[in-house]
């Protein structure tokens, strides 16, 4: 019985020893296993095709553009005259607006143009469509103060819509300004309080007009209806300066501004704001100087102001 048990044991370790090996494969980090074993806790991790190498197999439609290596928003807005703002929205970008080669971006809606006529320029035109001067002379390679030709094309910045015809007169500009009666009547300037008459001072200078103190960016408005003829800050000690052109030969000025909203050659209505409190030129506290003349005579404005 003995021999017999000894029998089937050897003949077990010698049918075990002749069996083939199971196969093994490396898995890098995750040790030697047995091929098709799953490894504990490990997640495949699958590499998707860029989506730059799907996208340059679709075709453009005809207000789409493909991002090139290199490219940016500002000079896709720059090339097509469009502003950066109008291609974000337009394809719902989020921050931080990162493109790749590749992508294919839409453009806006082809921008509107404007042929210039005569009377045109750069602040009737903008005012026309509720844009701004700098903008609309940022997409036409324009300085704010350039002038237009009559029959030239200009590109219309994104948005632009023509206001309608009709002319409403602001409620606080009949409330706060009175339209002046006759020639020689003008309307003050703007609101504040009279800081330098007219005539001569102590310092033994000679003011050519009067001087009023208001709040910076406060609303400057013509005196009187007119066109006007000079808008600059080349004349020293006036900052930025303008000039308007009235009927009778008068002529008002308008020194020491802030921001101008008008141009040269534009005519301007009684009351309409050409211009906003400021501090240039040689004065340091926000104030308008307003000069009258008639012809090349300066008068003191006290004795026509309404």
């Amino acid at each position: 019985m003995k021999n017999f048990f000894s029998l089937i044991i050897a003949a077990l370790l010698l049918f075990a020893c002749t069996q083939k090996p199971a196969p093994i494969s490396y898995k890098g980090h995750l040790k030697y296993s047995k091929v098709g074993a799953k490894p504990h806790n490990v997640t495949k991790k699958v590499v998707k095709p860029k989506k730059a190498s799907l996208n340059n197999q679709i075709p453009l439609k005809a207000n789409q553009i493909r991002v090139k290596t290199g490219d940016s928003l500002y000079e896709i807005a720059k090339t097509h005259k469009i502003p950066t703002r109008a291609i974000i929205e337009e394809n719902n970008l989020k921050p931080p607006y990162n493109l790749y080669a590749g992508d294919i971006l839409t453009l806006p809606v082809k921008q509107k143009t404007h042929t210039v006529v005569r009377g045109d320029n750069l602040t009737t035109i903008a005012r026309k469509y509720n844009v701004s001067i700098s903008e609309l002379a940022q997409v036409n390679n324009l300085k704010i103060t350039s002038n237009i030709q009559i029959g030239k094309v200009l590109i219309l910045p994104y948005g632009a819509k023509a206001k309608s015809n009709n002319v409403i007169i602001p409620k606080n500009l009949a409330k706060n300004f009175s339209i002046p009666s006759k020639n020689d009547d003008f309307i003050w300037p703007v609101k504040g309080s009279l800081i330098q008459k007219f005539g001569s001072k102590a310092d033994g200078t000679h003011n050519d007009g009067i001087n009023i103190s208001a709040s910076f960016n406060d609303p400057v408005r013509a005196a009187s209806a007119g066109k006007v003829v000079y808008v600059g800050n080349e004349l020293r000690g006036y900052g930025n300066l303008i000039i308007i052109k009235h009927a009778g030969n008068w002529l008002t000025a308008y020194a020491h501004n802030n921001e101008i909203k008008v141009a040269k050659n534009q005519k301007v209505a009684a009351g309409e704001i050409i211009a906003t409190v400021g501090s240039s030129g040689n004065v340091t506290k926000p104030q308008l100087h307003f000069g009258l003349r008639k012809g090349k005579k300066a008068v003191d404005p006290l004795k026509y102001l309404k």
